[in-house]
């Protein structure tokens, strides 16, 4: 046993030391063999020796950015919350549309009375807030918050859903041409016919398409919101073209439509008096 051999091989004038060192000695070489643990400091004595200027830095300065203030943070909250109320407006849009085409169709008939038709114009009103509010917080949702400009501009079924957009927008000016000019006419004091029964089918079919534009709208942000067909390679101008057509021919035929009706129709002809 290699302690005991070194213990053994002491001088005579260490074996015959003090007792005191011996013990110190036997200790230290049973120390090293790791029989007997060495005694540990106390733990406040730890504790005392290792709070230092730096320790005392590390451990409160977080505190210190916290109490003095840090722009950071403030500024990072402010995102969540414009992206929350934009999100807020988007979907308070969508639920406007909903509800003023639905109410739309269920008001709409032949022979409607004067009252029924300002309840189609009042329904026709919040349709026309309600797509402003979409398309205002749409426009800051895909450009600022949400996965930004950068992603929405190379999926092509963002492009569709904007496509069936502007399909909506451009269908819903021939019955708020149409319910607009014979609500104006009214007020100048004109009494108006009811509205012809072909033009009724025709608005009836026009609401139809609508909400069929309508509920494609939510199947395509959910397919784009998901990344699919994603590509980086889609050219851009495809997708503001589609849009642009889309925008522009919808717009372009409706009102033409609506126009022609009110002449060919005799929509604002009022009721001679006797």
């Amino acid at each position: 046993f290699q302690s005991f051999d070194h213990i053994r091989n002491l001088s005579p004038t260490k074996k015959l030391g003090s007792s005191a060192a011996l013990k110190v000695q036997f200790r230290n070489t049973f120390q090293l063999e790791g029989v007997f643990p060495k005694k540990e400091p106390n733990v406040l004595h730890q504790i005392k020796n290792a709070v230092t200027s730096e320790t005392v830095a590390l451990v409160t300065a977080p505190f210190l950015a916290a109490l003095i203030g840090n722009p950071e943070p403030a500024h990072a909250a402010a995102g969540p919350i414009s992206s929350a109320v934009f999100a807020w407006l988007h979907f308070l849009g969508i639920i406007g549309i909903a509800g003023g085409l639905i109410t739309e169709r269920l008001v709409l008939k032949k022979n409607m009375s004067v009252d029924e038709e300002n309840v189609f114009n009042g329904a026709d009103l919040i349709y026309g807030i309600s797509a402003f509010s979409l398309l205002i917080s749409g426009y800051f949702r895909a450009a600022q918050y949400e996965k930004g400009w950068e992603f929405y501009k190379y999926e092509p079924i963002f492009w569709l859903k904007m496509a069936s957009v502007a399909v909506l927008g451009g269908l819903s000016f021939f019955p708020a041409i149409i319910f607009f000019r014979r609500d104006m006419a009214r007020k100048n004091g004109d009494t108006l016919p009811p509205l012809p029964d072909k033009v009724v089918d025709r608005v009836s079919t026009i609401i139809n398409a609508e909400l069929l534009a309508f509920v494609t709208i939510p199947l395509f942000a959910s397919l784009m919101a998901r990344g699919v067909g994603y590509s980086q390679d889609f050219p851009l101008p495809l997708g503001v073209a589609l849009y642009a057509v889309s925008l522009g021919g919808a717009v372009f035929k409706y009102v033409k439509e609506a126009l022609d009706a009110i002449e060919n129709e005799g929509l604002l002809i009022p009721i001679e008096e006797e």
